[in-house]
């Protein structure tokens, strides 16, 4: 029975050799080449305009710094600058860091970042002080930090500027510890979302 498979399976083996080579035969000898015909070449490639965009200037970061405590005004709602820098027209993110510190009785301090067009782009808020105090607005500590970021697009050289504020006469005598900062990074492409 071994036997018979084997010649079974030579004979399969020689039959599928034989169809495949006849069919390749057939499709060779009867197939029609196509011709592939090249492009003629053109009589003289017209120069193309050249256009040289010039770059647009580096982007450039600023930075500024108090080396001494700014002391607020001791008046209610008396505003105070603490920092300011001039920058050239262009789209730029703002930040500023600052820390209060006020041994008086507690009070809210608020700072704000601006510009000559707008006086607050934006502005935010803490209680610093000793609550045991009288006069004190309630539970806060001796220091805080208030950060405010903001994003400008300015047409013209433009001053920037932080302003804080106090808001009670009773006592309060918050000032802007040294080191407070304020940063802008010109940005290429600044794209304002929300309200």
């Amino acid at each position: 029975m071994g036997r018979t498979l084997t010649i079974i399976a030579i004979a399969l083996a020689v039959a599928t050799t034989t169809i495949s080579v006849t069919m390749s035969v057939y499709f060779s000898t009867t197939a029609k080449a196509t011709a592939v015909v090249s492009p003629a070449p053109s009589a003289s490639p017209s120069p193309s305009p050249t256009h040289t965009a010039t770059p647009p200037p580096p982007l450039r970061d600023y930075w500024t710094q108090t080396h001494s405590k700014v002391q607020l005004v001791t008046g209610a709602k008396r505003i105070k600058q603490v920092l300011v820098m001039t920058l050239p027209a262009g789209r730029w993110v703002l930040h500023a860091d600052l820390s209060v510190y006020n041994n008086g009785p507690s009070d809210f301090v608020g700072c704000v970042i601006g510009d000559t067009d707008t006086a607050s782009l934006n502005g935010h808020r803490t209680i610093v002080g000793d609550p045991t105090l009288r006069g004190n607005v309630g539970p806060a500590p001796l220091v805080a930090l208030i950060s405010e970021t903001a994003a400008v697009t300015v047409k013209t050289s433009t001053r920037v500027f932080v302003k804080c504020e106090h808001d009670t006469a009773r006592g309060a005598s918050p000032y802007i510890d040294p080191g407070a900062d304020l940063w802008a990074h010109q940005s290429a492409y600044l794209v304002k979302q929300g309200a």
